[in-house]
């Protein structure tokens, strides 16, 4: 699906607001979305046609702003992705294992003959497309959602991922690769090795394809299988001379490489904690092709203090999650993670408890121990008498138990145990039965 038809899309149920009055991408542009953001509970996709005077590109927001979007996007076949993970052959067990089965049974080729159809105009200058500054403090204008694709050293496996692109001239920009990211692992590869990193970038990709690059998948090279799956069956990309895809559908595709030890501070930006990144040492990426469709669309996202849409996103990322972990730990009953705390992340698991405090320390360690939920910053856990459809709740009880009940991991992880008091003869307030007594009394 390109980014057009999913435009379209949103345009037949009325939800694509059209505004051709100039807009400036430097905080205007952002401000008015995020005011949007607050002021709807269904906010409208934002089309810019003028983000600055001289922009020959149009700038859009909000396309995965709620989760009905997010639903439409990734359904196939009139089933939701949700649906489509819980229904994997028996012999899907986890996350890693899904990921394998997945690059056999949904590979993405390389498409025969030419490389990519479109985009056509070729381009001088980084500054000919619309940048956006989000936050006074943020450092310089910046693309907000590229698809960046690199490879291994020996060619094995494509990697895609979401960084900001934050441009230094017509032709350089940082690469936001911070440690601990598969992308800054695979640059050390190459730099320990002295030789150049070739990166592409898609701008206005396929927003399935974003969405998969974005997605925490386990294993290297595994979002493009992840993407066919979404798309619901094998998917053919072109390739450059670099062997790296350039999805033909795309808004702009840059094309470039990488140098070894080539690094800049990139700078200060707002992020979703609500408090503004420090300072890191970036990779420089040297752009040696611009090219763009004519009227190119860029697609853009406000990151900040909630409601924000990257909220809503990494929630519903943790509820796709949630389908294969329940599979690798079946005692796990719901997971829940709001908006709020998506991308701390701080995430509430419900849990079967069971009958004794030896059964429960062999679960918590599980659960504990487990690749995926090692993800998150902070992990509570709550016992099935707990109503986990109150997240406030939740956490006034942990507040009150993080004395006892709280633990740091060898790798910084939080666990917050509201399990345990089921087996140190602690007696919890039953919320429902003071409400059941009330049933027959008039309140005036």
């Amino acid at each position: 699906m390109s980014l057009r038809n999913f435009i379209q899309q949103h345009r037949d149920c009325s939800e694509v607001e059209d505004i051709h009055t100039t807009v400036d991408p430097d905080l205007q542009l952002s401000a008015y979305v995020y005011a949007q953001m607050c002021a709807n509970s269904v906010p409208p996709v934002m089309l810019f046609h003028k983000p600055g005077r001289d922009s020959f590109c149009s700038v859009v927001a909000n396309l995965f702003a709620t989760r009905e979007r997010l639903s439409r996007l990734l359904s196939h076949a009139e089933k939701t992705l949700s649906q489509r993970l819980t229904q994997l052959p028996d012999v899907v067990h986890n996350w890693s294992e899904a990921c394998a089965w997945m690059s056999q049974n949904y590979p993405c080729t390389q498409r025969s003959g030419a490389t990519a159809d479109a985009p056509h105009i070729e381009l001088d200058s980084l500054y000919a497309l619309p940048q956006i500054r989000s936050w006074s403090g943020d450092s310089r204008a910046y693309f907000s959602l590229p698809t960046v694709f690199t490879r291994t050293c020996d060619s094995a496996h494509i990697n895609a991922g979401v960084y900001r692109l934050a441009p230094l001239d017509s032709r350089t920009l940082t690469l936001n690769w911070r440690r601990g990211s598969r992308a800054y692992a695979l640059w050390r590869s190459y730099a320990d090795k002295g030789a150049r990193m070739p990166v592409t970038v898609a701008l206005g990709a396929d927003p399935t394809l974003t969405f998969a690059a974005l997605f925490p998948l386990p294993e290297v090279g595994a979002e493009l299988s992840f993407w066919s799956f979404i798309r619901g069956g094998a998917q053919e990309l072109a390739f450059n001379s670099a062997g790296l895809p350039v999805p033909s559908e795309s808004e702009v595709i840059l094309e470039g490489y990488v140098e070894p030890h080539l690094i800049q501070e990139e700078g200060r930006f707002a992020n979703h904690t609500g408090y503004y990144t420090e300072s890191v040492a970036c990779p420089l990426m040297h752009v040696s092709s611009i090219r763009a469709r004519y009227a190119a669309i860029m697609p853009i996202t406000v990151v900040g203090p909630p409601p924000t849409e990257n909220a809503l996103v990494g929630a519903a990322v943790w509820d796709l999650l949630f389908t294969l972990i329940r599979r690798e730990l079946p005692e796990l009953l719901r997971l829940i993670c709001p908006p709020e705390t998506a991308y701390l992340p701080v995430v509430i698991l419900q849990v079967r408890a069971p009958s004794d405090a030896a059964g429960w320390d062999e679960r918590r360690y599980a659960i504990e121990h487990n690749t995926m939920l090692k993800r998150a910053h902070t992990l509570i856990l709550v016992d099935e008498t707990t109503a986990i459809s109150t997240p406030n709740l939740i956490y006034w009880h942990c507040m009150n138990l993080a004395h006892h009940d709280y633990a740091v991991m060898p790798d910084g992880m939080r666990v917050v145990d509201g399990v345990r008091w089921r087996y140190s003869g602690k007696r919890k307030v039953s919320v429902a039965h003071h409400t059941s007594a009330q049933q027959g009394i008039c309140c005036i």
